[in-house]
């Protein structure tokens, strides 16, 4: 698990999404993850266990429907990230600089609250982390 003051932000491109996302999900200590998705963001958190020793996603949370694969897991937070990128039509904030500049993501942890929701995610405090559209810039 994070620390509850723990900052973590990776950015990237695609490329580089499932080593980012193996080596936050490894670090926090859990293996057992489910998803939610809001408006801006995909988020991937843990599951707690039922009285019967059965893993349940928490109200607004979803389990994964196959076993947990980085490979699969990547392809499908790619496909999210472009979708919201273009629903909350995400622009270049470097379109005008002498460089190039790619969509990509930024990967940050949820912060351990208690609250019934924080930034569109609903009970945060099963959140593990928020991957959103960023845009990588590379200067000349």
């Amino acid at each position: 698990m994070f620390s509850s003051n723990q900052e973590f932000k990776i950015s990237g491109d695609f490329s580089l999404l499932k080593q980012a996302l193996k080596f936050a999900l490894e670090y926090s200590g859990e293996r057992n993850f489910c998803f939610q998705r809001t408006e801006d963001s995909y988020c991937i958190g843990w599951m707690t266990m039922n009285p019967k020793g059965e893993h349940v996603a928490e109200n607004g949370w979803v389990k994964y429907q196959f076993d947990f694969d980085y490979d699969i897991v990547a392809k499908i937070v790619e496909q999210e990230i472009r979708k919201i990128a273009t629903e909350i039509k995400v622009e270049d904030p470097f379109s005008y600089a002498d460089g190039g500049s790619s969509l990509g993501f930024i990967i940050e942890n949820i912060p351990g609250l208690f609250s019934d929701e924080w930034h569109g995610i609903k009970k945060p405090f099963y959140g593990i982390i928020r991957i959103q559209p960023f845009y990588n810039y590379y200067a000349k």
